[in-house]
């Protein structure tokens, strides 16, 4: 999971984390002085497959922004808090069908 912070000056003040390697370049190279890597690894995830699906034993965790200039994210694995999130205009940011970030131990 890389771990990242936005910048305060810009207004952000607050941490973006993913699991996807190609992401976390992407932020990288995309934002440079706009979001800070913090940790490469700050603590391990599994990914989803394609369709969002886990393997057994972990569960899907949903990654939500407020798509917001002082941008603010939310994760969960209750289904009733993401139709909640979703009920708020908050904005899915996960992949596959089901918007999955990752996987996480039960």
């Amino acid at each position: 999971m890389c771990k990242f912070y936005g910048s305060k000056e810009l207004f952000i003040d607050s941490f973006f984390y993913t699991a996807v390697p190609s992401e976390c370049s992407f932020v990288i190279s995309r934002w440079p002085g706009t979001w800070t890597l913090v940790n490469p690894a700050a603590f391990w995830v599994a990914p989803a497959d394609i369709n969002g699906a886990c393997t057994g034993g972990l569960v899907p965790v949903f990654r939500f922004s407020n798509n917001r200039q002082d941008f603010n994210q939310r994760m969960t694995f209750d289904l009733s808090v993401k139709r909640a999130m979703i009920n708020r205009a908050w904005v899915p940011d996960g992949g596959g069908p089901n918007g999955t970030a990752f996987c996480s131990p039960i």
